[in-house]
């Protein structure tokens, strides 16, 4: 096989790879009810944007009573992450940092989040310094390998986070895939 085709093969391996794993940690966040501000919505429809929409407008009407309600602004950025709509996602994420700078999952949302917007090397410092924090989170060792890989062509650094990946998370439905590339000849 020659190399454009491995590389072919290799992203489209890690693009489905990343969708299972967005899924696996978005099923697990909480969703409370929000709407939408002018402006911000994102044009694509991959999610029930109608549901997401209606609870964006609740939890913006309770964030002008709450401005610094952390676990508010996480929800939006949350339901912004699910939408697809980078900016905004970032916007709230980073208002609850600034609350607490020491959230390893929010470090990693956003992150992911930065990623998505084109913004490579700051997306690898959240995941580093959730990494930091919490060594045992496996979403930032996985997100840390994708970065590396796909953005940066670092194929030994996402080899490192992809097996630190698999250590803490034997059973990932993802297993054999990243096995794979580990593995595998990623470097020809």
């Amino acid at each position: 096989m020659n190399k454009e085709i491995k590389i072919l093969i290799i992203s489209l391996l890690i693009i489905g790879i990343s969708g299972i794993v967005i899924f696996a940690v978005q099923k697990n966040k909480p969703v409370e009810t929000s709407t939408p501000e002018a402006g911000n919505l994102p044009q694509q429809n991959t999610v029930n944007t109608e549901a997401i929409f209606s609870q964006i407008k609740t939890a913006l009407g309770q964030l002008q009573s709450q401005p610094d309600n952390r676990e508010l602004l996480i929800t939006l950025g949350n339901m912004y992450y699910d939408l697809d709509s980078a900016n905004t996602a970032i916007m709230y994420y980073e208002r609850a940092l600034k609350i607490n700078p020491d959230d390893a999952m929010v470090l990693v949302d956003c992150g992911a989040m930065y990623r998505i917007s084109g913004q490579a090397d700051k997306a690898i410092d959240y995941f580093r310094k959730a990494i930091k924090l919490n060594p045992q989170l496996p979403q930032a060792y996985f997100n840390l390998g994708i970065v590396l890989h796909m953005e940066k062509g670092d194929k030994a650094g996402a080899i490192e986070a992809w097996k630190k990946y698999l250590e803490l998370d034997p059973n990932s439905p993802i297993k054999e895939l990243l096995n794979n590339l580990i593995q595998g000849d990623m470097g020809s």
